[in-house]
């Protein structure tokens, strides 16, 4: 006998209402518009096989191959579409597992939680008004139909489960594939590529370097993962920023390779954050724009990575940010690496005539080149160049005064630090008239401490530059 040949008893209903949308099993009710249907094979399902109220009892659960369909009636009762349906299903000998009719289904909201997961969208919207439900059986075949109605319309959800033996054999296994020999080694990097990348860490296998640049000395702030009670990290040393590309590898894989490197290095973590811990997808893309050395990671934040480490090195200590996003098949990381090291301040010599213009231009002139022992007075050896320059200076102009002035950054006491700008100023002037042949009365010693700065107390960078010597230019 044909599959469906039992349900020609079902059409009953005109069979001018039937259309190749239609399961083969049931026709629509007539004038019924199809809103929605849908077939997939071998699905589990869960039909309802008690009142919407009904305490602890289980759906009824099946796997097979699902029809799943929604109609819309215009001007008819939900209870003439239900006595229809139900005489049908009757003439054809299919078993009634469960069925209940209007208030016996349920309160109203408890309803319609009942009847959603039976439609195609997942909702029945408002169509639970005067309901009407049907769980029925015929071999291997469930039917369940919900009929609700709202104002002078009707739905019908009809859902259709065929159970059907396990189909295991759609999919083949080649054995051999596993004593294959790897062929999926990744590709060597060339020592032109390791020529491009930082001496401290190497690109990943296959990824391509769209920019960098290298900056001596540079100052850069570390940015903290969105929610972080952590403050930015303003930092100053060299500076090396990488922007790599590397295709069809994940955010993952790349974080787990750079995190074992940096690790074995014996680089401490100081932040991370991990995907959706990064934030939404505007935090995400902002925090690796800050990093990246193009200021923009374009589309490069899906399911990101962001990290800083720190370790000591030689010269001072080395931080290492990374950021890696996904696009696509594609990620990207954003690399900087900033390396500490010790103010090389003595790479522009000091002379007579650069001192003695910058007194005619501005009245002072700034002087880095004198260095003390650390909150202290004791003028360092390495000093002795820009105390010559000094003395020449004054040599060359043997009517030129001058204040000689100590400046401290703004760490520590303000007493403390006035104390020590004036102790470094008048061990200045002992030191041209004792060592250098500078008569005394040409020179006039004060310190002012943190009072006047040459930029922010805030970094390494302006405190450096606050902590020095000013010539200021004293009139006869």
């Amino acid at each position: 006998m044909p599959r469906y040949l039992t349900l020609a008893l079902i059409a009953s209903l005109a069979a001018t209402g039937a259309s190749a949308d239609d399961h083969p099993l049931l026709s629509r009710f007539p004038g019924a518009q199809l809103k929605g249907h849908e077939s997939i094979a071998y699905e589990h399902v869960a039909l309802p096989q008690a009142a919407a109220d009904a305490p602890d009892t289980e759906p009824l659960v099946l796997v097979g191959d699902l029809s799943r369909h929604t109609y819309e009636i215009g001007n008819v009762s939900t209870l003439k579409v239900w006595e229809n349906y139900q005489a049908a299903l009757q003439r054809a000998g299919f078993e009634i597992l469960f069925q209940c009719e209007r208030e016996a289904c349920g309160p109203g909201r408890d309803v319609k939680r009942m009847a959603d997961p039976l439609a195609v969208s997942g909702n029945v919207y408002n169509f639970y008004r005067n309901p009407y439900y049907l769980l029925t059986r015929q071999d291997n075949i469930h039917l369940a139909l919900f009929i609700g109605g709202h104002n002078d319309r009707v739905s019908v959800q009809q859902v259709i489960v065929e159970t059907v033996a396990r189909d295991t054999d759609l999919i083949s296994l080649d054995s051999d594939y596993l004593n294959q020999a790897d062929d999926s080694a990744l590709p060597e990097i060339s020592a032109e590529q390791r020529a491009e990348d930082h001496p401290l860490l190497s690109r990943y296998p296959g990824a391509r370097v769209r920019n960098r640049e290298r900056r001596d000395y540079e100052q850069f702030i570390l940015p903290v993962p969105p929610g972080s009670a952590a403050e930015p990290l303003p930092l100053v040393g060299d500076l090396t920023r990488h922007f790599y590309e590397v295709r069809n590898v994940s955010t993952l894989k790349l974080w787990d390779n750079y995190q074992a490197a940096l690790e074995s290095g014996g680089f401490e973590l100081l932040w991370q954050c991990q995907r959706d811990a990064c934030g939404n997808q505007r935090e995400r893309k902002a925090l690796g724009d800050r990093l990246s050395l193009e200021g923009n990671v374009y589309n490069y934040h899906s399911a990101p990575y962001y990290a800083v480490y720190q370790r000591d090195g030689s010269q001072g200590p080395v931080h290492v940010a990374l950021y890696i996003g996904g696009h696509a098949d594609r990620a990207a990381i954003q690399q900087v690496v900033i390396e500490g090291r010790g103010r090389a301040d003595d790479l522009i010599q000091v002379n007579a005539e650069g001192l003695y213009r910058d007194l005619q231009e501005a009245g002072k002139a700034l002087i880095y080149g004198i260095h003390f022992d650390t909150d202290s007075a004791a003028i360092k050896p390495e000093s002795a160049p820009t105390l010559q320059a000094i003395a020449e200076l004054l040599g060359q102009h043997p009517a030129l005064r001058l204040y000689v002035v100590g400046h401290t950054d703004d760490t520590g006491s303000e007493q403390h630090n006035l104390r020590l700008s004036s102790a470094r100023a008048e061990a200045v002037v002992k030191a041209l008239s004792s060592d250098y042949a500078v008569a005394a009365n040409r020179l006039q010693s004060a310190g002012v401490g943190p009072y006047a700065p040459a930029a922010g107390n805030l970094d390494e960078a302006g405190r450096q530059r606050n902590r020095r010597v000013e010539l200021v230019q004293r009139l006869p």
